[in-house]
């Protein structure tokens, strides 16, 4: 709609900016009406602003003949696509934002995203109603102190570039809820950071970081911290004081312990610790009753604290790559527990109570040393997927024929040279893994399930497949060893299961 407008309720130079402004193309049309009538008041010197953003942004269309020479080529289409509330220039190649990007008042949202820029120039700080700004993706060293004038910015990032500090003017950003800076070459951060009330979200994952400044201890609307791939070895108590915490990520770094106060953050849903030299878990980790996903894989515990059993709400727990030898008998008070991750570990019995855990649908205790498989897995009825590869087992236990949910069952590695009548049941059977045993004939229980599609023998001693193979109608994959099975056997399974897919192994 056409703006009124009164000269005696503004100057006309403030007017004239307020149409040319406008994001409405009558507006603009009458601004121009007003510079051709006022040439004594040097206007054009606004609409040469916009010949600058227009050719800059220009170069990088692929329409040729795209630049505006002279100001009498520039038309009121060439001025709207710089009046929107958002102005996207990603991936645009630009590498330079012109310094007339500071009469762009009204944006809201900026994004530069991969456009080659090595500086930020300090007019950005002119773009006052900014509440995002999107920097990611860039060669940017610096950022202008001018950037603490974006007091309305609310969410800034900047990941992906080659900072190497941050200027205290970030601490002005009192609005901002989303902070991303990964990806940088940041070794502090500054203590201002602290003033960032309001912030949600922080991630400086993947720089040079050592510690964090206690002042962090006022970013107390914090939900999720990324600090992963940095070089800490410890990390400061004041962590404990974010007491909105939900996500916390702190992987790949140099930890060996964590502090007693990370206890204090209750409402934690996720921690991933993976990837650290973590030696042992303070008791306190048993009141992180929120908590649902552990990631503790590739550290070097050697036990778990009995208190993670009062973890309640635990629906993930992964421990892969330690140096674990038991699991306190706790471990079966984890009701809500879904998957359990314990390969490549040295454990040679599981709990008892481990029986308890009746919403496991995922257990992975392959690459142990366990000679026999643990009846109580027998009685997780609700289990889906189970791998036991890599332990040493010579035989199953009958009771398998409990999983009858059973979807995916990995026996590889292991000293199998038959199987229990009992697996015959497992009618949910899917992919039956039973690679480097010591199998000489395929047992008969293999025919019965009926809806098996795929079947992993290599590594055995077969020299041939029974014709009751083809009893399993729909296997779409096995895998045989090469120099055992001959070529003129493998031809003749090829017939008995024309749409199945064979790899033969060397």
């Amino acid at each position: 709609m056409l703006m009124n407008y009164n000269m005696n309720e503004m100057n006309l130079e403030q007017k004239f900016l307020q149409l040319l402004r406008s994001p409405d193309k009558k507006n603009i049309l009458v601004a121009l009406e007003i510079e051709k009538a006022n040439a004594e008041l040097n206007l054009r010197q606004y609409l040469k602003a916009y010949v600058t953003l227009w050719n800059t942004w220009a170069r990088t269309l692929e329409a040729p003949n795209t630049d505006v020479k002279d100001l009498e080529s520039l038309e009121v289409e060439h001025i709207m696509v710089f009046n929107q509330a958002k102005l996207n220039l990603s991936y645009k190649h630009i590498s330079v934002l012109p310094a007339e990007i500071a009469g762009l008042t009204h944006l809201q949202k900026l994004d530069c995203m991969a456009i080659g820029l090595t500086i930020l120039p300090p007019e950005v700080g002119a773009l006052t109603n900014l509440y995002k700004l999107r920097l990611n993706r860039n060669e940017l060293t610096i950022l202008p102190a001018e950037i603490g004038n974006l007091t309305k910015l609310q969410e800034l990032y900047i990941t992906d570039n080659r900072l190497s500090a941050l200027s205290a003017e970030i601490g002005n950003l009192t609005q901002l809820q989303k902070l991303e800076l990964a990806v940088n070459r940041l070794v502090a951060l500054p203590a201002e950071i602290g003033k960032l009330t309001q912030l949600k979200k922080l991630e400086v994952g993947s720089n040079q970081l050592t510690t964090l400044p206690a002042e962090i201890s006022g970013l107390t609307s914090l939900e999720e911290l990324y600090i992963d791939n940095n070089q800490f070895t410890t990390l400061p108590t004041e962590i404990g004081t974010l007491s909105n915490l939900k996500f916390l990520y702190v992987s790949d770094n140099q930890l060996a312990t964590l502090p007693s106060e990370i206890g204090n953050l209750t409402t934690l849903q996720e921690l991933y610790i993976e990837e650290n030299q973590l030696i042992a878990l303070p008791a306190e980790i048993g009141t992180l009753q929120s908590l649902q996903l552990l990631h503790l894989q590739s550290n070097q515990l050697s036990e778990l604290p009995t208190e993670i059993g009062l973890v309640g709400d635990l629906r993930i727990l992964c421990l892969e790559e330690n140096l674990l030898t038991t699991l306190p008998n706790t471990i079966g008070q984890l009701k809500c527990l879904e998957e359990l991750r314990i390969w490549k570990n040295d454990l040679v019995a599981l709990p008892l109570e481990i029986d308890s855990l009746k919403n496991l649908h995922t257990l992975d205790i392959s690459f142990n040393k366990l000679s026999t498989f643990p009846l109580q897995i027998t009685q997780l009825e609700g289990l889906q997927k189970l791998n036991v590869a890599e332990n040493g087992l010579t035989d199953l236990p009958d009771e398998i024929n409990q999983l009858v949910k059973l979807e995916e069952l990995n026996l590889g590695g292991n000293n199998l040279t038959s199987l229990p009548a009992g697996l015959a049941k497992l009618q949910k059977l899917q992919n039956l893994d039973l690679r480097y045993n010591e199998l000489e004939v395929l047992p008969s229980e293999v025919f019965a399930l009926s809806n098996l599609q795929e079947l992993n023998l290599m590594g055995n001693y077969l020299t041939t497949i029974p014709v009751e193979i083809t009893k399993l109608k729909k296997l779409q994959y096995l895998y045989l060893q090469h120099g055992l099975i001959s070529e003129q056997e493998l031809e003749r399974v090829k017939k008995m299961l024309p749409n199945c897919s064979f790899t033969k192994f060397g």
